[in-house]
């Protein structure tokens, strides 16, 4: 039972840390928070390192829509694309770069 509480109580800090980022408004004080409070599950034997890595792959996909790799490929492309060719990188709407889908007629960025 305190297991279970210990994984969801993680869960929750770690969604609300990738809601916020997904938002535009990161909060490093509450990441560092999530980050430490997992870290002491793995400390205390609450969980391992494997099942934690698994929580954050699934809340990853589950917030940004994909995973925690797709993104930092994505990431990485348009990286390489600024410093190649900056004119080519700003064509690109940031509502795109940034990997936010916007449905026009409903407006929700996950559809």
């Amino acid at each position: 039972m305190a297991k279970q509480r210990y994984l969801d109580d993680c869960q929750r800090y770690l969604r609300e840390v990738y809601q916020l980022s997904l938002a535009g408004r990161p909060d490093a004080v509450k990441k560092h928070r999530a980050e430490g409070f997992m870290q002491a599950g793995i400390v205390l034997e609450i969980f391992t390192a494997e099942e934690i890595k698994h929580i954050i792959d699934a809340l990853h996909l589950e917030v940004f829509g994909e995973t925690k790799a797709q993104r930092q490929a994505r990431n990485s492309e348009y990286e390489a694309l600024k410093l190649s060719d900056p004119d080519k990188y700003f064509d690109e709407p940031a509502i795109i770069r940034k990997g936010q889908h916007t449905n026009i007629e409903g407006g929700d960025p996950k559809a």
